[in-house]
């Protein structure tokens, strides 16, 4: 009996760790995103893509690196620190400066959708983030 209990509490005690809340400490790692947006580059509105890495510290600071490719030309975005948030239902927000990027995880913390935008380059997209 005392193996049967041994087994629901490791069982029940695995399922919670599996399953932990959605919080700052939570989401902790490197995300790779992809997005396509439209912006505003030397005055003409025109389609861009992006791809990078959100890295994420457990402590409310994220991190973001990648490249985009717009109007023909492609360039590499810097390393640019922020700060984020996330709360139980898996939403949350990442603020680099003016630009905002607004997600939804699954309960997983391990895929999700991003939205964002900046008001400098009058800029709005959509796209994907997932656990590296």
């Amino acid at each position: 009996m005392k193996k049967f209990g041994l087994a629901v509490t490791l069982f029940f005690g695995l399922v919670f760790v599996a399953h932990a809340g959605c919080d700052v400490k939570s989401l902790v790692g490197n995300y790779a995103t992809q997005a396509t947006y439209t912006g505003y580059k030397g005055g003409y509105a025109t389609t861009c893509g992006d791809m990078g890495i959100l890295t994420f510290d457990g402590k409310g600071n994220a991190t973001g690196i990648g490249f985009e490719s717009c109007a023909g030309n492609t360039y590499t975005i810097p390393k640019t620190t922020g700060f984020y948030s996330i709360d139980a239902l898996c939403t949350g927000g990442v603020v680099f400066g003016k630009m905002t990027i607004k997600f939804v995880l699954d309960k997983t913390l391990k895929t999700g959708m991003i939205l964002g935008g900046n008001p400098d380059n009058l800029s709005s997209g959509v796209g994907t983030m997932f656990k590296q």
